[in-house]
């Protein structure tokens, strides 16, 4: 696994993990990435809708989807 640049909008305190398939699994060879935060809190987080749902869960912020759409937006703009 390696770190590789998290897309834009992604919330702070969070990396994106290059990973591959193992040798048992019918995508052998294949890369996916997942997430990750820097405190250890999350690991193996499937997706940028997760990484913002749980951020905003650990921060407290209720409306998670105002949130994503910020992020949605960050990545549109990128573009």
């Amino acid at each position: 696994p390696r770190e590789v640049p998290a897309p834009p909008g992604l919330p702070a305190g969070w990396v994106a993990v290059e990973q591959a398939y193992g040798p048992g699994s019918r995508a052998s060879g294949q890369i996916y990435i997942c997430y990750r935060s820097l405190d250890g809190k999350h690991s193996q987080v499937m997706g940028p809708k997760k990484v913002v749902q749980l951020h905003c869960q650990d921060h407290g912020i209720e409306n998670w989807q105002a949130e994503y759409a910020k992020f949605e937006q960050a990545l549109k703009e990128s573009q």
